[in-house]
């Protein structure tokens, strides 16, 4: 594979200008997400590493706005020098760059509370693909300036513009943090459990984690801390058999990389909280690891055999769709989704106005040089 490595931004807008018909182009920071979009055989990797390293942070605003190839590990240092921080727990957040978070709309265990990357973009520069530098969204948390694009480019895996800069919001560290783990018969078992609990006080974070005959339900509370007091308590009322944990912030960043193990393959589900439990009853043993966030209706079943995830996908994923979600292949190396496209599509139904996703793919990379065979049902 060709690698391009610019000394600049106007070097890297230079070589998307003067780029060839049929050629494709993928940015690349750490290259630690890659395996959640294919990369085409014959792309040419623009290593952007050495660029867009820039951090401001405003603590006063409550905003950061800062360089996509800035490590996540190192923003979240900075903020949390001034006692803030951006509520998002990535996999591998030591090997994950802002602008792989960004693309690759990476998530952990506190999805649960504060949701995804989505939710706290406030404004965004890109280069797009017709080597343009674009901005969308503003600086300040109170915006109503123009569309509101930067959203369009999470978990576009770079498609529809290289991301050069983004701008968050960011909140106080919390001033609690508690949890309770719990060894369950099955991820059934754990996700009813956490279904209750969420009852009682909303959750922080919940995760199960399920491996062999082992599985976990991890659930946390963070914020004030009498509030974190009293929801332990309650908690605890509802499961007296739970322990609790010694370290609960080290724990839920050790849950956030358990999600997806390397060389492995990563099917997700995504359909409502109650109907969760039935999808990883009826699942059992059929993959070799389940992760799983109760109330947010996402589980993801891990594969070391890619030849295995075909079957799974044509047993389960009517089922899913029939509750109206989704199950999809969300990471696997270029050989494995090789194995698996054969047989079956991927990603599966594709979604109402995908032809308006398109639509919006052609005009801001008109030559199709970023997004060619990487994104969508029709590549």
């Amino acid at each position: 594979m060709n690698r391009f490595v610019p000394s600049s931004i106007e070097e890297a807008s230079e070589r998307v200008r003067t780029a060839t018909a049929g050629e494709i182009l993928v940015a690349t920071g750490a290259q630690r997400h890659l395996d959640t979009a294919p990369v085409p055989s014959g792309a040419t990797r623009v290593d952007l590493g050495s660029l867009c390293r820039a951090v401001e942070h405003r603590p006063g605003d409550m905003t950061v706005t800062v360089g996509s190839r800035v490590g996540f590990a190192d923003l979240r240092a900075t903020l949390a020098a001034a006692g803030q921080f951006l509520p998002l727990d990535p996999p591998a957040a030591g090997q994950t760059t802002v602008g792989g978070l960004i693309a690759a709309d990476l998530s952990g265990p506190l999805r649960t509370s504060h949701g995804r990357v989505r939710d706290h973009l406030l404004g965004i520069e890109v280069l797009d693909g017709q080597g343009s530098r674009l901005h969308g969204g503003g600086r300040v948390v109170k915006n109503v300036a123009g569309y509101d694009t930067p959203r369009l480019h999470v978990g576009a895996q770079g498609t529809l513009g290289w991301i050069l800069e983004a701008t968050f919001k960011v909140l106080p560290l919390p001033r609690a943090e508690a949890a309770l783990s719990l060894s369950c018969a099955s991820p059934a078992e754990a996700a009813r459990h956490a279904l209750r609990l969420r009852t009682l006080h909303e959750p922080g974070w919940m995760e199960v984690a399920q491996e062999g005959e082992r599985t976990e339900l991890v659930a946390g509370l963070l914020g004030e801390e009498a509030d974190v007091a009293a929801g332990i308590v309650r908690w605890r009322a509802e499961l007296p058999a739970a322990q609790d944990v010694a370290d609960p912030a080290q724990v839920r960043e050790k849950l956030a990389d358990r999600q997806a193990p390397p060389d492995h393959v990563v099917v997700k589900a995504a359909l409502l909280p109650t109907d969760l439990p039935a999808l990883l009853e009826a699942a059992e043993r059929e993959s070799d690891l389940v992760r799983a966030q109760p109330t947010t209706g996402i589980a993801r079943f891990v594969f070391e055999d890619a030849a295995s995830v075909p079957a799974f996908l044509r047993q389960f994923r009517p089922q899913v769709e029939a509750r109206h979600g989704w199950l999809t292949l969300e990471r696997a190396g270029t050989r494995e989704r090789s194995i698996i496209g054969e047989e079956i599509e991927p990603l599966g139904r594709a979604p109402e106005g995908y032809a308006l996703m398109e639509g919006v793919r052609a005009v801001l990379d008109p030559n199709g040089l970023f997004g060619k065979g990487r994104m969508g049902w029709s590549n």
